[in-house]
């Protein structure tokens, strides 16, 4: 199957909203192709190495076909560095390699066999097990959301280490 928008293994794709501020402004909407073999939303296509993805803005809807995320790899397909600064996203899934959540909004995470480090933004599951809390404290928002903040009571280095969602 294919993905809908393919980030070729050794390139890097940054999507960020249409005011180019980081915001949710803009919505881009991908749905993967192929009923066996499964595509990515964004990411690769079936079998494929994928390159790095910035997601900094705008509002993402990505859904992948059979065995696919909606963001990262296609069915049996090695994943990049993808990283997440901004805007909002409904779901990510990390079979391999890495994902950073440094902020933006993120309703979902999976992981097989990679994973995820979180160190800012607002979540729709709670992080609290992924979380070193001599690091970085998880905040309720009180309405199904939980904020990851930097905990500046042992001084700015502890902030420089990222919590891992496994």
């Amino acid at each position: 199957g294919m993905a809908a928008i393919n980030v070729d293994e050794g390139s890097t794709l940054k999507v960020t909203s249409a005011s180019g501020d980081g915001s949710t402004n803009g919505k881009l909407v991908a749905k993967g192709g192929g009923s066996k073999y499964g595509g990515a939303g964004i990411g690769s296509n079936y079998y494929y190495p994928m390159g790095d993805l910035i997601i900094a803005g705008g509002t993402i809807e990505a859904t992948g076909a059979h065995c696919a995320a909606g963001i990262g790899g296609g069915r049996d397909s090695e994943v990049g560095n993808i990283t997440i600064t901004g805007g909002t996203v409904n779901q990510l899934i990390v079979n391999t390699g890495s994902a950073i959540i440094t902020g933006g909004v993120v309703n979902d995470v999976i992981t097989k066999d990679g994973t995820v480090a979180i160190t800012g933004g607002t979540l729709g599951f709670d992080p609290s097990n992924a979380v070193d809390p001599d690091r970085y404290n998880v905040v309720d928002n009180g309405d199904g959301t939980y904020t990851v903040v930097c905990n500046h009571s042992g001084g700015q280095a502890t902030c420089q280490n990222q919590a891992v969602c496994d």
